[in-house]
């Protein structure tokens, strides 16, 4: 069964106050799941000038958030969009603006509390959670991923039954210590399996030291990485060995399809969608789309190029402009 993100939207009663009973959407591919239920509380980010900027603060003592005062329980919190342009915000929104916040464990544990982007990565259906097997399941189909990490190289949200390919994204989740009814969700605090984190954005530019990052001292060295405090993932390629800015392509990492994290491909490298080209790029293991290094599609579904960001490089420290 497949179900767009536009139905979605319209099962999930955006507008309406929350979905108590959630949305049914098993099928002989899915899981024994339903989809959580949906909060529309729109929930205000703080001011840009403040740190705390991009989090989200759910008052638990809300009669909207009951769900997440017992172990096992899930909701879909709507996010309100902020006026803040994208492009100078320090965190991405997901695609829908919905997240999938559980109360995973008890009372102390690393992980009691979790959140991770609402649609699942395959096709988009909205995610929920089984407290029986705690498991972040599809009801659409029968992906399936990790609501708590199995040692330091796993992490939540990752895919442990296909057809995803790739996990939602996780968000650091956690009571805010100065008040324990208060669950703080941060759109800035990304640990998404298979990134590497990157410095922090300062005046929408990253400055990127190559000491530290020793994979793009040569020609044909890469990272996907994710900034500092940032859910932003960012694709770099030293493509020459010149000393100018003529020697990178920095580009977004995020697929232009359905949001997936791409990876980047050496020419000629066999990967799980094919073969990368002479001239190597990227693609994605979530629907096979692959991209040059100038971000153009090559191979859809895909059908908008990966935008670029200006890159400038002295020799020693890579800067990546992002605004």
């Amino acid at each position: 069964m497949s179900l767009t993100r536009r139905k979605f939207l319209e099962k999930s009663a955006i507008g309406g106050a929350v979905v108590a009973a959630g949305v049914t959407m098993t099928s002989g591919c899915g899981n024994d799941v339903i989809a959580a239920p949906v909060v529309t509380n729109e929930v205000e980010f703080d001011d840009e000038a403040s740190k705390s900027f991009g989090q989200l603060r759910l008052r638990l003592t809300d009669p909207a958030f009951n769900a997440l005062r017992l172990v096992g329980g899930a909701l879909t919190v709507r996010i309100k969009q902020p006026v803040t342009p994208e492009n100078l915000r320090p965190f991405k929104l997901p695609d829908p603006p919905h997240l999938l916040v559980i109360h995973r464990g008890e009372i102390g544990e690393r992980f009691e509390y979790i959140a991770v982007d609402s649609a699942c990565p395959h096709a988009g259906c909205p995610l929920g959670y089984s407290a029986e097997q705690k498991t972040i399941m599809c009801p659409c189909h029968s992906s399936q991923f990790r609501a708590e990490p199995a040692g330091n190289t796993s992490c939540v949200g990752e895919v442990m039954h296909a057809p995803a390919q790739q996990g939602p994204t996780p968000y650091q989740a956690a009571l805010d210590p100065a008040d324990p009814s208060t669950l703080v969700i941060d759109m800035r605090l990304v640990d998404d399996c298979g990134t590497v984190r990157l410095p922090p954005i300062v005046s929408g530019k990253i400055a990127v030291p190559l000491a530290d990052y020793p994979m793009l001292a040569q020609s044909g060295g890469s990272v996907i990485g994710r900034p500092a405090g940032s859910a932003i993932a960012i694709a770099v390629v030293r493509l020459s060995d010149a000393t100018d800015a003529s020697a990178f392509a920095a580009l977004s990492a995020v697929c232009t399809h359905l949001g997936c994290t791409i990876s980047y491909g050496a020419a000629n490298a066999p990967t799980s969608c094919g073969t990368i080209g002479a001239g190597g790029g990227f693609w994605c293991k979530c629907h096979c789309s692959q991209f040059g290094l100038d971000g153009s599609v090559l191979v859809g579904p895909a059908n908008k190029p990966l935008p670029k960001y200006g890159a400038a490089f002295d020799g020693t420290t890579l800067t990546i402009t992002i605004t």
